[in-house]
C-alpha cells in the first residue's frame, strides 16, 4: 500500500478523526506539486508556471483550467495523519485513513480553506487504524 504522510494541527486532526471533516487541503505550490503530481518533473516550465500562478489566483476561466490540467495525480492507498511530535518516549497521536482521491478545487472555509482559493483536495474515506500516543 502506498502511503502519504502528513502532519496536522490538532483542530483538523480531531475533525478528520471524528469524521466531521472528510477532506484535507494542501496549497497549490511547487512543494506540494512535487509530492502529489506524478509527472510534475516532465511538465514544461511554462505549464508549471501557468498552473502555479493560475491556481493561486482567485479565479480563472475554463481555457486556463484546461491548460493547467496536463498532469497525473499520484495514487496513494492511504494517508497517515500525525498530530505533533514524539515527546518523552511517547508517540504522537496518529491514524491511517483511506485516500479516495486527490484533485484540485475549492475548499470549505469551515474546514480551513480560504474562500475562492484553489487547493489540492484530498478526499478521505474510512479510518484504517489509529494510535493514541503510545510508548
Amino acid at each position: 500500500m502506498k502511503t502519504l504522510y502528513l502532519n496536522l494541527h490538532k483542530k483538523w486532526f480531531d475533525m478528520i478523526e471524528s469524521g466531521e471533516k472528510p477532506e484535507e487541503y494542501r496549497e497549490v505550490t511547487n512543494y506540494w506539486a512535487v509530492r502529489l503530481i506524478e509527472n510534475w518533473n516532465d511538465l514544461s516550465v511554462n505549464a508549471k508556471k501557468i498552473m502555479l500562478e493560475t491556481m493561486n489566483s482567485t479565479s480563472f476561466d475554463e481555457y486556463e483550467l484546461e491548460s493547467c490540467l496536463e498532469f497525473k495525480v499520484k495514487k496513494f492507498d492511504k494517508i497517515h495523519f500525525k498530530n505533533g511530535m514524539a515527546r518523552n518516549g511517547i508517540q504522537a497521536p496518529s491514524f491511517n485513513i483511506e485516500n479516495k482521491s486527490i484533485n484540485i478545487g475549492n475548499g470549505r472555509p469551515s474546514w480551513g480553506a480560504k474562500p475562492g482559493k484553489y487547493y489540492f483536495v484530498l478526499k478521505l474515506g474510512k479510518i484504517i487504524n489509529n494510535q493514541k500516543g503510545k510508548k
